[in-house]
């Protein structure tokens, strides 16, 4: 069925033809997909070139779909799902290939050849997925590629991760201009230690934001559909007496360590922080000598307040072992469940969708790092985080696969927690990102309210 952009969308369009390397940082739900499709036909129409549209692998399927819903001058044919294999094979040379950023960097060669036109744009969907550090080989492959194509549109909703220079890499691709050199950047935005030269804190908010604003497009939720409607409840869990008893071992030196400005980023994490959270999340697999059960506290409430109240939803859980637990533990209820995470495929989280828009599926438990782009799960009558991420991006992407326009009712989004646990201070890093995040972007709302008190 084709689809029609709205005005904002056409006004979005018009801002990609006159700036050609751009941020999309619209938050998720606005409709960045539609207005990225009509830019690569403008492309093909009157620039005569193809464009490389990068995502994850869960949302090619959907993003092809999407292609061709919002576009009139591209057929199947002109779109070929990248598969090196499939190459010597092609009738036709694609106008769009579609490919992850993995994909990318492995065959860039081999794809810039293969198009019909010469490669003028490049399309990232969640392009915050696609790069770590001004250093890291990710980000200098994209680096070299877009000196050879002259249009680039990176669409994410979270610019800043954590930390503010996660935002340098993308800024160094729209306009290298401004800061030139990491070093530039660091000297003009990072606190420094004088005792160890270490970053300790984060300045000049405004000119970052300015940045951003000048070469970015930025719609909000509410700007497009209202103000978001959502209730944040957060739950105070006890813990069985068996699991404190463990925790208590590992739990002073995880509140030091979660300190440490590695685990803040998560860009790493400590033993204890990590034995820690395993006790919380799945106690069960730790081989304790002496552990009785394989469900815990936090599985009892979601099947005494959850599960009975609500008709539909999902379960957010950040650890495997944690999401095959409650999965089982729902089946036990003979309820309608799946699982995506990870490993599982990308036409298996295509059908789970499906199945769970048509209502033969009834509950999902998810990562909510591999569940939170791509999936239309309006029809969720509740949302559930057991276990908090280190990123707010991924709680906020995660939970609006459920709200995604206008809803007749607030989503209620329960975060159950063991209060004075680690779980307490990784929400605190949640909210501190996101309060750096607004800071930069006054516009986005910062993430709070995450703590049972």
């Amino acid at each position: 069925m084709k689809k029609t952009l709205r005005q904002y969308q056409v006004e979005d369009l018009a801002f990609m033809i006159n700036n050609p390397r751009i941020l999309n940082r619209s938050e998720p739900a606005t409709g960045k997909t539609g207005s990225a499709c009509a830019y690569a036909e403008y492309v093909w129409k009157y620039e005569e070139g193809a464009t490389i549209f990068v995502q994850p692998k869960s949302i090619i399927r959907k993003n092809v779909d999407e292609l061709l819903a919002f576009t009139s001058g591209f057929v199947p044919e002109d779109i070929f799902v990248w598969d090196p294999k499939k190459v010597s094979k092609l009738t036709r040379a694609p106008k769009v290939i579609m490919t992850t950023a993995d994909s990318l960097t492995r065959h860039w060669g081999l794809m810039k050849t293969i198009t019909a036109k010469p490669v003028k744009l490049i399309v990232g969907d969640e392009w915050h997925l696609y790069y770590s550090t001004d250093d890291s080989k990710r980000t200098r492959f994209f680096y070299s590629v877009m000196k050879e194509v002259p249009r680039l549109l990176a669409m994410t909703g979270t610019a800043i991760r954590g930390r503010m220079d996660s935002a340098y890499p993308i800024i160094q691709l729209i306009e290298p201009r401004y800061y030139g050199t990491y070093q530039r950047f660091i000297a003009e935005h990072a606190i420094i230690s004088p005792w160890d030269g270490e970053i300790i804190g984060w300045t000049n908010h405004a000119k970052l934001g300015k940045i951003l604003l000048q070469h970015g497009i930025n719609r909000t939720f509410a700007e497009c559909y209202g103000k978001e409607s959502k209730c944040l409840i957060p739950v105070h869990i006890e813990m069985t007496k068996q699991q404190a008893r463990f925790y208590e071992e590992f739990h002073e030196k995880a509140m030091l360590e979660l300190h440490d400005e590695d685990i803040l980023t998560a860009s790493s994490e400590g033993v204890a922080v990590i034995r820690c959270r395993q006790l919380l999340a799945h106690p069960e697999h730790m081989l304790i000598s002496g552990w009785k059960t394989e469900t815990n506290a936090k599985d009892q409430w979601l099947l005494d307040e959850i599960v009975g109240q609500y008709e539909c939803g999902l379960v957010f859980a950040t650890l495997k072992p944690e999401q095959n637990r409650i999965r089982a533990v729902l089946e036990r209820e003979g309820l309608r469940v799946a699982m995506i995470n990870g490993d599982v495929s990308m036409n298996k989280r295509a059908e789970i969708d499906a199945k769970f828009q048509r209502g033969e599926i009834d509950w999902i438990v998810a990562s909510p790092a591999t569940a939170g782009v791509g999936f239309n799960w309006q029809r969720a009558s509740v949302v559930v985080f057991t276990s908090p991420s280190y990123m707010d991006d991924e709680i906020v992407q995660a939970y609006r696969r459920a709200i995604r326009g206008v809803r007749e009712t607030p989503l209620p989004i329960y975060l159950p927690q063991y209060s004075g646990t680690v779980e307490d201070r990784i929400l605190e890093i949640v909210e501190e990102k996101s309060k750096l995040a607004s800071k930069v972007d006054p516009s986005r709302e910062p993430l709070t309210g995450l703590r049972a008190r």
